[in-house]
């Protein structure tokens, strides 16, 4: 059976508020965002580079105009010429293709930018969530020890068992009011990470899973799909790719371009003289070659290889750091499984009024209360640690819809 528990709204929100699910979050988070609208842009631009390098070269015109005298006879001088540049056959396919590595760059980035998105408006939603109910459960023990501290300072400080018991409730006290205030901070953050990609309200109502159980991953099928499908690694690959074309195409200009030109001249001295020809030039490749700049290029197509091969090392080893975090993370929910938080709370009330009662002394009552404290906090530590951990591995494996992958993150 699935074992999905959803997170309950932890402070009054008005009837109309928008409620947030994953789904909701993600698809609001790629909608109007600059970040991404600024890629597409550059992959737009990239594109129209392409288009550029597939143009021809412009022909050149050029014309004269004189006078001349002959035996004392005037007239007139006319030239016209005209020349027109031919690539030399190959070359614009390859300053197409190279431009065209570009454009594959800049679409990979556009994939690892909304990867990114999808990874930071998780990451914060569940952090505003879980702090949120956290901050709901420290509002109840600062409550609590509210009425602990009430009930103490009614009794007359005479015996040194009543000091004891201020002073343990006066601590404890103060200890929540610290950790209450670092909550609202984190909060704070949250909110204010969140809506970098996101325009929730102030207190917006997010309807998020937690986990009490996992679906194990299979590390050597994740290491697998890491090595090809991380964004990092194809981007390494375009630029082996594109090096090793850099090299082609430099070695094709080496041969030079061909230039056509034609020519019409006239005289209208006392000799008329009509001239017209044509002809082509054709530079000599003798004493450059571009040899040096092809060697420079096979040696950085060779050096974009052992780039990549060096990436992929590096990858592996982060990818199997973060595994090792998913490992104890995904025991951590196990230990602290967040489904028995109110069971917790519930014990604590109880817990409370046997205190009350004198049926508890203080030690025994700070002891225990400190503990289930403890046990809550774990809960949701231990949920956001998972969290991490699997949007962590999504990154890595280069998943394009990071809401399916942590959906699937559930036993069945």
């Amino acid at each position: 059976m699935r074992s999905i528990i959803f997170l309950s709204v932890a402070f009054f929100m008005p009837l109309s508020a928008i409620q947030y699910d994953i789904d909701n979050l993600l698809k609001a988070s790629q909608e109007n965002s600059a970040f991404l609208d600024a890629k597409n842009l550059q992959i737009k631009a990239s594109g129209l580079m392409i288009d550029q390098a597939r143009v021809w070269g412009n022909p050149t015109l050029s014309g004269d105009f004189g006078g001349i005298t002959q035996n004392d006879i005037s007239g007139f001088s006319y030239s016209f010429r005209v020349s027109q540049p031919f690539f030399f056959p190959g070359k614009q396919k390859l300053r197409a293709a190279f431009a065209a590595y570009n454009q594959q760059l800049e679409i990979f980035s556009l994939q690892e930018r909304k990867q990114l998105i999808q990874f930071n408006v998780l990451q914060a939603a569940y952090r505003y969530k879980l702090t949120e109910e956290l901050l709901h459960h420290f509002q109840k023990r600062l409550d609590r020890f509210k009425v602990l501290r009430a009930a103490i300072a009614a009794k007359p400080l005479v015996s040194p068992e009543i000091r004891a018991q201020k002073f343990i409730i006066e601590s404890a006290l103060k200890n929540s009011e610290r950790d209450y205030l670092n909550l609202q901070r984190e909060l704070a953050v949250a909110l204010q990470s969140l809506n970098v990609y996101v325009k929730v309200t102030e207190q917006p109502e997010l309807v998020l899973p937690t986990f009490d159980g996992i679906a194990p991953l299979d590390r050597g099928a994740l290491l697998s799909e890491v090595a090809t499908n991380n964004i990092l690694i194809k981007k390494i690959g375009i630029q082996v790719s594109q090096a090793e074309a850099n090299s082609t195409l430099l070695s094709r200009e080496a041969y030079p371009d061909i230039n056509i030109n034609a020519y019409y001249d006239k005289d209208t001295g006392p000799f008329q003289e009509h001239r017209f020809g044509g002809g082509v030039s054709l530079p000599i490749p003798l004493f450059n070659r571009n040899q040096h700049a092809v060697a420079a290029a096979e040696n950085y197509a060779q050096a974009a290889q052992k780039e990549r091969e060096y990436a992929v090392d590096i990858l592996k080893r982060d990818f199997n750091a973060a595994f090792e975090e998913y490992l104890v993370a995904a025991q951590l929910i196990e230990k602290f499984p967040v489904n028995q938080v109110e069971s917790t709370n519930k014990s604590l009330q109880n817990l409370t009024h046997e205190f009350m009662r004198g049926r508890l002394t203080t030690l025994t009552f700070a002891d225990v209360e400190q503990r289930m404290r403890d046990f809550i906090v774990s809960a949701y530590m231990a949920q956001m640690a998972y969290v991490n951990a699997v949007l962590q591995i999504a990154l890595y494996r280069g998943a394009d819809d990071f809401s399916k992958y942590l959906a699937k993150q559930v036993k069945e």
